[in-house]
């Protein structure tokens, strides 16, 4: 039921944002769900609410960690929601308030929710607040546009809007491994290896 964005699973449901309820018309209505759809049956068996514009979602723990961001361009507010799966409810949510610092992407790392962040990435509290002695980021590139965990590394999307543009890999010093020329808006990172 609507556009849905942010992709998670936690091995038997595939939990979807639903970020937009109708695209037909401008402006778009915003959507405010997680749809719960069970894997085997390939049936939603529960919409749980949660804020305005839900844009990633990551499964931890048997919770649901989701962003999202509300309000018109250039006053958005950025939101973190805590998800119990078990319950079906949201048990916190952080409103970051118009910091214009966050990006919805979301990584786990040794037990650390991260989220992206001014030009890099930051842990989040228990309480979905920043840690900020945990902020880790590149300080010669601006424009992060998505960003992604894998063993040891970062991967950091950074965006002028036309190709070329960057992703930079730091280790968890801070230091850059790689600096790859990439196309235009690198979005998203997946990450695949041979057997």
């Amino acid at each position: 039921p609507g556009c849905s964005e942010g992709l998670a699973t936690d091995g038997d449901n595939l939990y979807a944002a639903i970020k937009y309820e109708d695209i037909a018309s401008w402006p778009y209505v915003a959507g405010n769900t997680i749809e719960k759809i069970e894997l085997s049956s390939s049936t939603i068996v529960q919409s749980i609410p949660v804020s305005n514009n839900p844009d990633k979602v990551l499964f931890n723990e048997s919770y649901l960690y989701v962003s999202s961001q509300y309000g018109d361009w250039p006053t958005y507010s950025y939101i973190t929601d805590k998800v119990d799966i078990n319950s079906g409810s949201v048990v916190a949510t952080k409103d970051h308030g118009s910091d214009v610092s966050f990006g919805s992407d979301f990584a786990l790392y040794n037990g650390n929710i991260y989220r992206s962040y001014q030009n890099g990435i930051i842990s989040l509290n228990s309480d979905l607040s920043v840690n900020t002695s945990n902020y880790i980021g590149a300080s010669n590139l601006t424009g992060l546009y998505s960003m992604a965990i894998n063993e040891n590394l970062i991967y950091l999307g950074f965006s002028d809007y036309s190709a070329p543009d960057n992703v930079l890999v730091m280790n968890f010093n801070g230091e850059t491994v790689y600096n790859f020329e990439v196309g235009a808006s690198p979005g998203s990172i997946a990450f695949w290896s041979s057997e």
